[in-house]
């Protein structure tokens, strides 16, 4: 374990200055914009999770993201928040007299990215960029037979991702139309104490030591071998004056952790159908 933590500070000592360097030199550049944008809308969750049950569990709620983006001449910087927690139902799921077979599901992640300008087509207005992310996702499950028994399990994965952006911008407007697409390169899996496949046993929980140190027991780096993950997402902001804009957005999300020898796996999909207001600050 000693060694995954030195190679994923190594990973992360590396990846900060590039970022450091790349925000330091656009934000010299004129006409740096800041934009803040709040959505929200429909998400629709499905998960199956072999550890726990062979069904497929899926439920849908209103989400929330917060994003706050700086573009420059030369790239673009963006942080993004977002959360819901649905209640999942499988075919099995009983309503009636008591509750049973169902799963309550925190979803969370907050990422950065800095995504920089490869090349432009002038004649279409359309700009092309690249760049690394980190990301930092939780899903936490609570999976019910009954109202007395119920599982916990989850993903809390710290992943550095590769970030492609197409951004189309329209002449006689401020209006933009882009699309992103993310995919994780290595990732760094906690909460895998639960038949992990990266972990030779199960995790001996001490009673004595806290929750903190209990979850760092057995955590691994893991690459796409064992963890796949991508995301997309297809943007629309429609400015209605200088400084606000409403945007349209739909964002797709799966992910696929091995967690027992090629036996056993979990797999995630997200479908995310956002509306929200986009706020130019300078």
């Amino acid at each position: 374990m000693l060694i995954a933590l030195k190679e994923f500070a190594v990973v992360i000592l590396l990846y900060i200055p590039l970022c450091s360097n790349a925000f330091g030199q656009d934000s010299l550049v004129h006409h740096t914009q800041h934009y803040i944008s709040v959505q929200s809308g429909y998400s629709r969750h499905m998960v199956k999770d072999d550890v726990i049950s062979p069904l497929v569990y899926s439920g849908s709620q209103i989400p929330i993201l917060l994003n706050w983006q700086m573009s420059a001449r030369k790239g673009q910087h963006s942080i993004t928040g977002y959360y819901d927690y649905v209640k999942l139902t499988s075919s099995i799921t009983i309503t009636s007299p008591a509750e049973a077979f169902y799963a309550e599901n925190h979803n969370a992640f907050i990422k950065y990215s800095y995504n920089r300008k490869i090349v432009t087509f002038t004649q279409w207005k359309t700009s092309v960029f690249a760049g690394p992310e980190l990301k930092f996702l939780l899903n936490q499950r609570d999976h019910y037979y009954n109202n007395y028994t119920h599982y916990n399990t989850g993903e809390f994965i710290s992943s550095l991702e590769l970030s492609f952006l197409v951004l189309k911008e329209f002449s006689k407007s401020q209006d933009k139309f882009s699309f992103r697409y993310n995919m994780s390169v290595i990732a760094y899996d906690m909460l895998n104490y639960l038949y992990n496949a990266n972990v030779p046993k199960k995790l001996n929980i001490d009673a004595s030591q806290n929750t903190s140190a209990n979850l760092i027991k057995g955590n691994s780096l893991v690459t796409l071998n064992k963890y796949f993950e991508f995301q997309t997402e297809l943007s629309y902001v429609k400015f209605i004056n200088k400084f606000m804009g409403v945007e349209i957005k739909y964002c797709f999300q799966y992910y696929n952790l091995e967690k027992y020898h090629n036996l056993l796996y979990t797999r995630y999909i997200n479908s995310q159908y956002l509306l929200g207001f986009m706020v130019k600050i300078y």
